[in-house]
């Protein structure tokens, strides 16, 4: 009896090797193309980071030297316990360019661990309690409208400069009005607290 013979195709291994080979080829050469491109990628990042000075660059704005002494009076008043403080620091803001960019300067500096976190930490070390329960946000139930002042949009600025800088306005804004609304709240128990 003669054994019968396979009619299918019989792969030897030598073929099937070589089309292996071929294959992990193709898909080493892919990789490689890939690890190129985020290669390029990554440069591209860390050489737009270090342009715009954001890499351990916190500290450093443009015009410090010239203005530290203006921008220390009103850092050293803060938070502001007045009226009259904040309308003295409202026209400085408004009226001088370069003071504006040191307030911002400063209020980036304050940063936070999230967006909430930074800007409750700005507020609270720039406004005193007894201030702010004169305000709402947009100045509502017989309030004073707090998004009108210039030391707002300077707060605005500070977050756009931080590492929060993609948040929307609208989380800018709620966040401080919940700040705001709650003001009375945060007076109330400290002055339990001191007594």
């Amino acid at each position: 009896m003669h054994p019968q013979s396979n009619t299918s195709a019989v792969v030897s291994p030598v073929s099937a090797n070589a089309g292996f080979q071929k294959l992990a080829l193709n898909y080493l050469a892919s990789l490689k193309i890939e690890m190129a491109k985020i290669s390029d990628t990554q440069q591209e990042i860390l050489t737009f980071i270090q342009t715009n000075n954001m890499v351990g660059n916190t500290s450093q704005c443009p015009g410090v030297m010239q203005m530290d002494h203006e921008v220390d009076y009103f850092i050293s008043n803060w938070p502001l316990s007045d009226i009259d403080n904040l309308l003295s620091m409202e026209q400085k803001i408004k009226s001088d360019q370069n003071f504006r960019k040191q307030v911002v300067c400063e209020l980036s500096r304050i940063g936070g661990k999230s967006l909430q976190n930074m800007i409750y930490k700005i507020m609270k070390r720039v406004f005193d309690d007894g201030i702010l329960i004169q305000y709402t946000y947009y100045g509502l139930r017989n309030k004073e409208n707090f998004s009108l002042l210039a030391i707002n949009r300077a707060i605005f600025d500070a977050i756009k400069r931080s590492k929060f800088k993609n948040a929307s306005d609208d989380e800018i804004i709620t966040t401080i009005g919940k700040w705001l609304t709650s003001a009375k709240s945060r007076l109330n128990k400290n002055n339990v607290l001191q007594i």
